[in-house]
């Protein structure tokens, strides 16, 4: 693909996703299985004899006495292939739907373990480093830094694998494991993948700060080292995980934001369809969970919309025929789901088997979306009519309203419709005034 083609629509990213997630379920399990013969098979023997080796091997180890500051002892590290065969047999047996057949005790100080091999990798920086005497040297450190961390980021996968799985006890989710897994994720998008992935977010090695911008052009390649590609892979699986997390355990408010900030911060790279669309689920999670975090989402969009470089204000990264905005694309989302539910509210079909909470939680649903959406329209129309210092926003609202108009007849964004027409009402109320 040379730098000039145009970026896959999200729809044709999605589709992709979709059907890889469906080959991997098909590849991992055979549905027709009893949990006695799922259990009977080589996978969840051979995962289990793994979780065993490892116990066995660190059974005289106080493994939390060490803190961030410690070194970690090279016995509590895991191997390259270990790790990377437990990231994947993890993810088979959360398909499976037994990881709850091993013991809560077992999991829970496997869990702890994998946490000491995310804190290995989760600070490492991949850039270069100009001390070194020659380009050999530079490259053979870099490998060693890659490998640990593509050695954690298999570790994160095998813990969020664990905790996501249908079934678990209230013990395996540890926050310590938990903010563990956020932080290397958090790190590694803002400091290995974005500045591979979008010039923009490049610095100068040699300690120049930040590349001039036809510096970043002329380094700027679509050609990406096959480890960093297998890295971003197995960092949206983690983002795509997350959000799953938050629909099983509450997490604490710091925690969320953290979150929240991970989540909204891919909207505004290029080149990372994959990643955004994650990302939608995962601030979605947290707008649909955490009700007071929507204002500050939203005005972390907000903010973060107005620090964008005038060069990037008018990208539509998802696709160029859609004309979909990242901050049209994020909106959005968050109110699908609720009208979706509305329209079953209307259909005859359903309301035959609906019972009356089911009406009640539709209809309190679709209600928090209007309620949402006004909100943010009010700010949004209120952000445009005063300039804040040399923040101007009438030109991302022009691009907004362009976005719903491209969008409102697509079916993948039923919420534009919504949108649109309660901006109408919102501008005509105001014009009385």
């Amino acid at each position: 693909m040379d730098d000039h083609s145009s970026p896959p629509s999200l729809s044709d990213v999605a589709r992709k996703m979709k059907k890889k997630e469906k080959q991997k379920r098909r590849r991992a399990y055979e549905p027709k299985l009893t949990p006695e013969e799922m259990m009977d098979s080589s996978t969840f023997k051979r995962f289990a004899a793994s979780i065993e080796n490892i116990l066995e091997n660190l059974e005289d180890m106080d493994f939390t006495a060490f803190g961030d500051d410690d070194e970690i002892p090279q016995e509590l590290l895991l191997g390259k292939h270990q790790l990377s065969e437990l990231g994947s047999e993890s993810a088979k047996i959360k398909a499976m739907g037994i990881m709850d057949k091993i013991s809560a005790d077992k999991t829970v100080k496997v869990l702890n373990i994998l946490e000491k091999n995310i804190q290995d990798g989760s600070k490492l920086s991949t850039l270069l480093n100009h001390n070194n005497d020659t380009e050999d040297e530079e490259r053979l450190w870099r490998d060693l830094i890659m490998e640990r961390v593509t050695k954690s980021a298999d570790a994160c996968l095998t813990a969020i694998n664990i905790m996501t799985s249908p079934n678990m006890p209230k013990a395996v989710y540890i926050e310590d494991v938990i903010e563990r897994v956020i932080q290397y994720t958090k790190f590694h998008l803002q400091n290995t993948l974005y500045p591979q992935y979008d010039p923009v977010y490049r610095v100068d090695p040699h300690g120049g700060g930040l590349l001039s911008s036809k510096a970043k052009r002329a380094k700027c390649s679509t050609h990406k080292q096959r480890v960093i590609v297998m890295l971003y892979n197995k960092v949206c699986d983690i983002v795509n995980s997350l959000s799953e997390l938050l629909e099983i355990q509450l997490l604490t408010d710091t925690t969320i934001l953290q979150v929240s900030s991970m989540g909204i911060t891919p909207f505004f790279v290029e080149n990372v369809s994959e990643l955004q669309l994650c990302a939608i689920k995962l601030v979605t999670a947290v707008f649909s969970r955490y009700e007071k975090h929507r204002q500050l989402i939203l005005e972390e969009i907000f903010t973060s919309l107005a620090r964008l470089p005038t060069s990037k204000r008018s990208l539509r990264n998802f696709s160029s025929s859609l004309l979909l905005e990242n901050n049209t694309a994020f909106v959005r989302p968050n109110l699908t789901l609720h009208k979706r539910r509305k329209g079953l509210d209307n259909c005859l079909e359903y309301r035959s088997l609906a019972v009356v909470d089911q009406d009640v939680l539709i209809t309190n649903s679709y209600e928090t979306a209007m309620r949402t959406a006004q909100n943010f329209l009010s700010i949004f129309l209120k952000k445009c009519g005063s300039k804040q210092g040399e923040e101007d926003y009438r030109p991302l609202f022009e691009n907004f309203i362009q976005d719903l108009l491209s969008t409102v007849n697509k079916p993948e964004w039923p919420a534009a419709e919504l949108l649109l027409s309660l901006l109408g009402r919102l501008l005509v109320r105001d014009s009385c005034f």
